[in-house]
């Protein structure tokens, strides 16, 4: 039996009906605690668990561990297929996450709500020259660069089994890829072209493009010069060597300078090589 002190007081009944000088409300509440204690002692002395959980059905044989367990799962209940003797996390650190998390997410809103602010102020329409003669110095302008392109011994070979759409294609983005700012533009849906003509941009017409068709074509047409005059008496005596020459002359006539299918070909292919989503990379929103 526990037994404790208390301060003297109203004489009243004790819990067995006789006169007790110390049985006041203090004394109670002790008394109350003293019972409770000893039937835990006898449940643990005896095994029985009266105390279950009425959400996973675990079963405690002291009620502050069940009251414990209970507010916790009430929370986060278990899983249907885990183990019940499985450790859940204590519920005040349950809390606090929970708190930590609530707080970063209220962070994240402010600065949400702060880069749609920035975006919007900095976002203005301009047009697409004004862009590009702001942004965008080359140092050679478009017929300077255009000069510039040199078909190397295998970019001509490459022409052996190739079609000339490819072999065009093969050259100029050689020659694209070569610098890192050059006077020729690609934007929008449109497949439209501007080039870098005389300090300032404009939108590339056709005389632009029979250009560079033309300077590529020519230096093609040279190296196939070059290439007969190494290879004349092979051409003349072997018939494979025969058909390549005449195929080749056969795919260097195809180009066009004036719109067609082979023109627009080349074209496509070009322009899928060096367009832009110039919305992806400025503030601005462009107009076209």
């Amino acid at each position: 039996m526990l037994h404790v002190e208390v301060p003297k007081g109203k004489v009243e009944r004790g819990p067995r009906g006789k006169k007790s000088p110390f049985w006041n409300n203090l004394s109670q509440r002790l008394y109350k605690i003293e019972i409770k204690l000893l039937i835990e002692n006898n449940n643990i002395y005896t095994c029985k668990m009266p105390y279950h959980c009425p959400i996973c059905n675990k079963a405690y044989k002291i009620e502050a561990a069940y009251q414990k367990h209970y507010i916790r799962c009430k929370f986060i209940p278990p899983k249907p297929n885990s183990n019940n003797n499985e450790e859940l996390p204590p519920y005040y650190e349950v809390c606090y996450l929970l708190k930590q998390l609530m707080l970063e997410v209220s962070v994240l809103k402010k600065e949400n709500e702060l880069f749609k602010t920035i975006i919007n102020t900095k976002k203005k329409k301009v047009g697409v020259f004004e862009w590009l003669n702001t942004n965008i110095k080359p140092t050679l302008n478009y017929a300077d660069w255009v000069k510039t392109i040199q078909v190397k011994k295998s970019q001509f070979e490459y022409l052996f089994d190739n079609s000339i759409v490819e072999t065009v294609y093969h050259i100029v983005s050689s020659a694209i890829s070569a610098n890192p700012v050059i006077p020729f533009y690609a934007f929008g849906k449109t497949q439209t072209f501007y080039v870098y003509t005389s300090d300032t941009w404009l939108v590339a017409e056709v005389p632009s493009f029979t250009k560079l068709f033309k300077h590529v074509e020519t230096l093609l047409w040279k190296c196939l010069m070059e290439w007969k005059t190494k290879n004349e008496v092979e051409i003349l005596e072997n018939q494979m060597m025969t058909e390549k020459y005449q195929k080749t002359m056969s795919k260097l006539t195809d180009i066009s300078y004036t719109p067609n299918d082979v023109y627009n070909k080349m074209k496509t292919k070009i322009y899928n090589s060096i367009k832009m989503d110039i919305k992806s990379i400025v503030e601005e929103e462009i107009e076209f």
